[in-house]
């Protein structure tokens, strides 16, 4: 963040048990002995020290156990927070991994220390602090509503996996927003959550998304997440066969040449149809109106009719906006029974009524295979 090209491990890697041999008290922050490294034996800070960076310690868990506090290049204290440790060693294996490696003081409490990167302190102890407040269900009224942006900055702190859970709560995304969902799921090794979002991702991105999100530099590099090879592939390949379906006539529509008595009545004279009790076209003013007729030629002419009004033609551009995704495209099919311009003496044995219901049928099964798309999802991850 803020110019740093950091590997999603070294956040977590950096915070170690440091000893603590002299120190200042400014007022604002906790020096430490810039000679000691974080590296090595763990030591305890003396009792001035840890009352300095326990009273300056924001407190996300009145009975926390562990205090982490983050240092600059220099070892300056710029932030601190008071957590549970149980809670963190749930939500992240990297960080109980960590919190195991602590000894603790006598009072049952140890303390995790993250140097920080020069020109980064400012947004990694807020993505901190975001992070421990969702876990630990505090902050509410800030961080509940946590926009996917700011989703996708904090998750690359790669901290707390399962906050991610809490914070995909909202509206359907963007195709820009769900590539930064789909990316701060990568960061934080949620596995489950990213099999989730894949699964997804392949209804509701269009063929075109990485052209989209070529365009964001934030996504950039999800071409590199291993966790989504093939994400192409499987959105185009599902993307074709709900086409194919919907331009196709097998079956009924096809087969069906027998001819049904509508309820409309057609004028002769200027093709117009009128409703079953019309005695004159209005139009024309021509009194000889007749039975119209549900045929194989007009029940294709209304299957067109409806696809175009439904946006699902011509072929040429139904999948060229960003919302030409697999759900979106399904919805429409199944709004075109609503469409149909007749009922005819056939009911539901209308060779159209039939076509549209099987090609529902089509895109539900379409739709239901994404979840069985790629469920052993690879997370051999790579960076912003």
């Amino acid at each position: 963040m803020d110019g740093q090209n950091r590997t999603p491990e070294r956040m977590v890697n950096n915070m170690q048990s440091t000893g603590m041999e002299n120190h200042t008290n400014s007022g604002q922050h906790q020096q430490l002995h810039e000679g000691q490294p974080l590296e090595g034996a763990p030591q305890f800070p003396d009792v001035q020290q840890v009352k300095n960076f326990t009273g300056q310690s924001e407190t996300i868990f009145p009975d926390g156990d562990l205090y982490v506090v983050l240092l600059d290049f220099r070892n300056t204290m710029l932030a601190g927070f008071r957590v549970s440790s149980q809670i963190c060693r749930v939500a992240s294996p990297p960080f109980a991994k960590l919190i195991d490696t602590q000894v603790s003081r006598q009072d049952g409490c140890k303390f995790i220390f993250n140097r920080l990167l020069p020109g980064s302190w400012r947004s990694d102890s807020q993505a901190l602090r975001c992070i421990l407040s969702v876990l630990h269900h505090t902050n509410k009224d800030q961080y509940m509503k946590l926009d996917i942006g700011e989703l996708l900055r904090v998750s690359e702190t790669n901290l707390l996996m399962k906050s991610l859970q809490t914070i995909i709560d909202g509206e359907q995304p963007s195709v820009v927003e769900l590539g930064m969902l789909l990316k701060s799921a990568d960061n934080f090794e949620a596995k489950d959550e990213l099999v989730k979002l894949r699964q997804f991702a392949i209804r509701n991105l269009p063929m075109h998304f990485r052209e989209i999100w070529a365009r964001h530099p934030p996504l950039l590099t999800l071409e590199n997440c291993k966790s989504l090879d093939g994400l192409q592939f499987d959105v185009n390949k599902r993307l074709v066969r709900a086409c194919s379906h919907i331009w196709s006539f097998e079956g009924l529509l096809d087969t069906q040449s027998e001819g049904y008595i509508t309820d409309k009545r057609l004028c002769l004279s200027c093709g117009r149809r009128h409703p079953s009790n019309a005695k004159l076209c209005h139009l024309c003013l021509n009194g000889t109106l007749y039975d119209d007729v549900c045929t194989k030629n007009s029940r294709v002419g209304e299957y067109f009719r409806i696809l175009a009004l439904q946006t699902l033609w011509p072929t040429n551009n139904i999948l060229n906006p960003d919302d030409a995704t697999l759900s979106t495209i399904s919805q429409r099919v199944n709004d075109l029974a609503s469409r149909i311009p007749h009922t005819c003496s056939g009911g539901s044995k209308c060779p159209l009524i039939v076509h549209i219901g099987a090609l529902q049928g089509h895109l539900k099964r379409t739709m239901d295979d994404c979840t069985r798309s790629n469920n052993s999802v690879n997370l051999g991850s790579t960076t912003m």
